[in-house]
């Protein structure tokens, strides 16, 4: 079965509810743990220029599509959530509220056709670095800038 079949669903709920008025949405296939099935990276246009990624899916145990991680932020200082995506496989995710600073953290390693949590806990914006926490920056960052992005 191919990438498109497999992320199907996804890919159509993305386009259900995506606004190209507003943000130009992309997405890719990238194998991210070098096992040899693709991963799903959802991107958005960033004011920045290129892309950053928006979500991440998986096929987990080859039978059903797993959310690895998104990014969001409401308007109105509400929920936040992020996503980081790191080479070998390593995937970041925090979510909290802007009115609070305590955040969950969680970095998850993809291994074959599922994943292992690596550390998963609440931190504090105002005292702690995701970074240092969860030791982000022994990991290199996934490169958007060379996936070679599809318009959604």
């Amino acid at each position: 079965m191919d990438d498109q079949t497999i992320f199907a669903q996804t890919l159509n709920e993305y386009r259900a509810k995506s606004d190209p008025e507003k943000v130009a949405s992309v997405y890719a296939f990238v194998d991210l743990d070098g096992d040899g099935q693709n991963e799903l990276l959802m991107g958005d246009q960033s004011n920045r220029g290129g892309y950053y990624i928006s979500g991440v899916y998986m096929l987990f145990k080859k039978k059903q599509i797993a959310p690895l991680g998104i990014s969001y932020a409401a308007s109105g200082g509400g929920v936040r959530k992020a996503v980081l995506v790191y080479q070998d496989g390593y995937v970041y995710t925090e979510e909290g509220s802007a009115a609070n600073p305590i955040f969950h953290g969680r970095l998850i390693k993809i291994v074959g056709d599922h994943y292992i949590i690596v550390k998963e806990e609440d931190f504090s914006l105002e005292n702690e670095k995701a970074e240092e926490k969860f030791g982000l920056n022994q990991y290199a960052p996934l490169n958007t800038d060379t996936i070679q992005w599809q318009v959604l």
